[in-house]
């Protein structure tokens, strides 16, 4: 059954389509400047009020000892200003993305920033030699012709990649291997979404950064744990069925949240937030509704679909469950073309 339909907020104008300047053919997500200035504003309210509802409903269900203690100490710290306690990214970063969203920004300009930090470089021609980009073609040394072979699509994504990478913590012993165990999947995720994103005509570049930065919720809230370890000079005690209700109930909204304060575009940042499909109603449903256009004409509500089957497919694989495809469909409200992504998945059996 479908989640209830929540109450639909203010008429806003539909988001420009995300700009991107192209190196070769593939697309890269733009930052919020490039949408109405109240777009990125009104998903930030909305994802703060989902931030807050869950906490609370993560409160409620804790006895007085816990409320006292760690996992109370852990939901207060979360009802801060999550964009804040964000990490940003290394400063050759964020010139590079400034760079590659600058439509008057030369190759060269783009590509000196990268050579500002060693791993960007090493990173760039890691995936311009990965078997999607290099089947059928010989090996790139320069990264001059590594920007050409992946384009500006693919720019973007090495880019994230480093800065999700830079997320990675040490929350504490018990909580380390979770954290490697989430940003293991997300790493097998992107290339299954980006599969999907090329079957199902959606920019293949786009969906596998938002594949690898699906889960980036998790990451922040591990993050978190692994501020609050430092500051208390120890690891925080958490019951497990608690913390798996939380990355649960909190990991999409406060993804949103994340996507939103690296200036991912608003639609990016509506299909991170979105794509555990028990909320996605929230961020799609009523506004789209509101501007008389389908769900199934929303970029951001197909990649966000996009991202639901790629985490599915992996997760199930890994877990050698059983992969029902209609069954998932009907569950998570899917339009794509079941047929067609089935085939693809194929690939990933």
């Amino acid at each position: 059954m479908s989640p209830p339909r929540q109450p639909d907020p203010p008429n806003r104008p539909p988001a420009d389509a995300a700009q991107s300047r192209q190196v070769s053919d593939r697309s890269v997500p733009a930052a919020t400047t490039s949408t109405p200035a109240d777009s990125a504003g009104e998903l930030r309210a909305r994802l703060d009020h989902d931030v807050a509802t869950e906490l609370a409903a993560l409160d409620s269900g804790l006895t007085p000892v816990l409320r006292s203690g760690d996992p109370g100490m852990l939901l207060r710290d979360l009802s801060g200003d999550v964009a804040a306690a964000v990490r940003r990214p290394p400063l050759a970063a964020q010139q590079a993305l400034v760079a590659c969203r600058d439509p008057n920004a030369s190759l060269g300009i783009i590509l000196d920033t990268f050579r500002q930090d060693p791993a960007l470089t090493q990173k760039l021609l890691g995936h311009a030699n990965s078997p999607f980009y290099s089947a059928g073609h010989g090996a790139v040394n320069s990264l001059h012709a590594a920007a050409q072979r992946v384009g500006t699509g693919g720019l973007h994504a090495v880019l994230m990649t480093a800065m999700v990478e830079g997320l990675l913590c040490r929350p504490g012993p018990e909580y380390e291997v979770m954290a490697q165990k989430v940003w293991s999947h997300m790493v097998r995720t992107a290339p299954i979404a980006r599969l999907l994103g090329r079957t199902v005509g959606l920019p293949a570049e786009t969906c596998y950064t938002l594949g690898l930065l699906h889960d980036l919720g998790k990451l922040i809230i591990f993050d978190r744990l692994s501020a609050l370890r430092t500051a208390t000079r120890q690891t925080l005690r958490l019951p497990r069925p608690f913390l798996t209700e939380l990355l649960g109930r909190l990991h999409g909204p406060i993804g949103g949240v994340a996507a939103l304060a690296w200036n991912l575009d608003v639609e990016s940042a509506r299909a991170i937030a979105a794509h555990p499909r028990t909320s996605y109603r929230r961020y799609q449903d009523s506004w789209y509704g509101q501007l008389g256009v389908t769900l199934e004409e929303s970029e951001g509500e197909r990649i966000g679909q996009v991202l639901a089957l790629a985490e599915w497919w992996d997760l199930a694989t890994i877990r050698g469950e059983a992969k029902e495809m209609e069954t998932f469909w009907a569950r998570s409200g899917l339009t794509l073309p079941i047929d067609d992504c089935g085939l693809a998945l194929l690939q990933y059996a």
